[in-house]
């Protein structure tokens, strides 16, 4: 089955999941109220309590190269993130504005073993990390 992910509510059961994940998605929608949209789609599949966890290229810390991407319409920071996810009614439970290097092809190789070591060693994340990561829980 394929569908978008803004009509997922009309193909999956509502309060069904325990976690919704979303990686370098919510830069290619079409507006920011696109972004508010599918975060309430996401927070309608969530059972009560349940996790939305969010892994999104921050504008702010890859200035223009945000625009190298054709597709790349939203541009989010960690702030416009969390200002989305209240609008969706999703309650933060941990905000990590320097996560993840902005991409994975760069110079440095990344291979499983250098990623996992790259998790552990989170002063790493300070000098390379470009993308936010986001975790929200579902309200009632």
């Amino acid at each position: 089955m394929r569908s978008s992910g803004l009509a997922l509510e009309d193909v999956v059961p509502s309060k069904y999941f325990g976690t919704v994940f979303m990686s370098n998605y919510l830069e290619h929608l079409e507006s920011s109220d696109q972004v508010i949209d599918q975060l309430r789609v996401a927070h309608s599949l969530l059972r009560p309590r349940g996790r939305v966890i969010i892994v999104q290229p921050n504008i702010r810390l890859v200035r223009p190269r945000y625009w190298d991407f054709i597709d790349h319409r939203v541009p989010l920071t960690e702030r416009s993130l969390l200002e989305a996810a209240e609008l969706a009614r999703l309650r933060t439970v941990r905000l990590v504005t320097r996560f993840l290097p902005y991409s994975t092809k760069g110079r440095l190789p990344s291979a499983g073993r250098l990623v996992r070591g790259y998790l552990h060693v989170r002063p790493a994340w300070w000098f390379l990390g470009r993308q936010t990561l986001y975790v929200g829980e579902a309200t009632t």
